[in-house]
């Protein structure tokens, strides 16, 4: 037996086991086992149970790391500027300075801004300047092979990009029961990278050339199989030789690719398993760009398989139907796609560093305005894109179900 005090004192409710006695289901509320009504609330019981909710405060919410990051950068700034103007009615200030001096300065509109869409001719027209036409310079070939993929990526799964590439702004995490108007509060987010930003920086046209970045003093760490990145590493992806159903034609390739850095995969992590096979033209195979990348990174532990060939010679022989694909132990926490560093040889892809958002985000802008794009191009186009063929196909199908 389980017994609760609600409200008075003197108000005893005796709750027999196995009735549901949740905080939730115990706010005025009292569960008699001889099915008497419930008593009547009073004014006296309401002020004692606004006290105690007061004195208990609300529940801390489970914020993900780059939320806990975005929200330390932006109270920092609001306290800079406090200080620097003590401003009380800065809300309605803020709201009048919007509503009439930059409406007319810079002729504002109120309507919502247009939301570019990607579709599968505009997917076809990238990648066809991409690989034949552009003109752009990368550090190293691997970059240019590594847009090529994640775009793919990008139109197949409708991903955010921070599920392949680094999107992380900082390494702070600081809880959301810390007072914000802490005194120490600035010293701890100096820890924040302010040089890392989410669209990419036009005034210096190659991003790669940091002398800042460098991969010398630890390319040859032995502590590489611990994961340092969210990105996409060759542990999410597996191969797969599978027999042709067809007899006398060789072996086919699929992929499955686990993506479990979902927004808001702190709190619910809710991994996503996709599926690929191996399409015929190459410009739109995800499956040979992830080959080629792990035939480059020399990642592939079957021996003899350290060129593309033996992967579209293969012949499965009954009962076999698959064949997987083992990755080098060594190489399971490396992200596929992967940041150009100075080195001792000049530029060259790191052996462990993901490659930055801000960085493919770059290349992305780039190559939308070579191809000729009207509007910038973000990797939210692939994703809108994918969400509107998906729910095409939907209502498509809805509508022939329904005739």
């Amino acid at each position: 037996m389980a017994v609760f005090k609600l409200f008075k004192p003197a108000a005893i409710v005796t709750i027999p086991q196995g009735i549901s006695t949740s905080r939730n289901s115990l706010y005025g509320v009292a569960i008699f086992s001889n099915g008497q009504k419930n008593p009547k609330v009073t004014p006296e019981d309401c002020e004692i149970n606004i006290q105690k909710l007061n004195k208990d405060g609300p529940l801390a919410s489970k914020d993900a790391d780059a939320t806990k990051e975005n929200i330390t950068g932006i109270c920092r700034k609001w306290k800079r500027f406090c200080e620097f103007r003590n401003e009380q009615y800065w809300r309605a200030a803020i709201q009048s300075y919007l509503d009439t001096i930059l409406t007319k300065e810079f002729t504002l509109r109120g309507e919502k801004t247009a939301k570019p869409v990607l579709g599968a001719d505009d997917l076809i027209l990238l990648l066809t300047h991409h690989w034949a036409r552009d003109t752009s310079i990368f550090p190293t070939g691997d970059q240019r092979l590594a847009l090529a993929t994640i775009m793919l990526l990008l139109i197949y799964t409708g991903c955010r990009p921070a599920e392949s590439v680094d999107a992380a702004k900082g390494k702070i995490a600081i809880g959301r029961d810390q007072t914000y108007e802490d005194d120490n509060w600035d010293n701890e987010c100096e820890g924040l990278d302010k040089t890392k930003d989410d669209d990419p920086i036009y005034e210096n046209p190659e991003p790669w050339v940091d002398p800042k970045i460098s991969d010398c003093d630890d390319k040859d760490d032995e502590d590489i199989l611990t994961r340092e990145y969210k990105a996409l590493c060759y542990e999410d992806i597996r191969l797969w030789t599978v027999r042709n159903p067809t007899p006398g034609e060789s072996d086919l390739l699929g992929m499955e690719i686990t993506l479990a850095h979902h927004k808001g995969a702190d709190r619910k992590p809710k991994p996503t398993t996709f599926l690929f096979h191996e399409e015929a033209l190459p410009i739109l195979c995800p499956v040979s760009h992830i080959l080629a990348i792990a035939i480059r990174d020399n990642a592939i532990k079957v021996d003899g398989f350290t060129h593309a060939e033996p992967f579209f010679t293969s012949n499965l022989q009954d009962p076999t139907k698959a064949v997987l694909v083992h990755w080098k132990p060594e190489k399971l926490k490396v992200p596929i796609f992967r940041q150009t560093v100075w080195t001792f040889d000049g530029l060259s892809t790191s052996e462990h560093k993901a490659l930055c958002y801000s960085t493919f985000a770059y290349y992305l802008d780039r190559l939308g305005w070579a191809t000729g794009f009207a509007q910038k191009l973000t990797s939210y186009c692939f994703r809108r894109g994918t969400g509107n063929a998906v729910d095409g196909k939907r209502f498509l199908g809805s509508y022939n179900f329904c005739t």
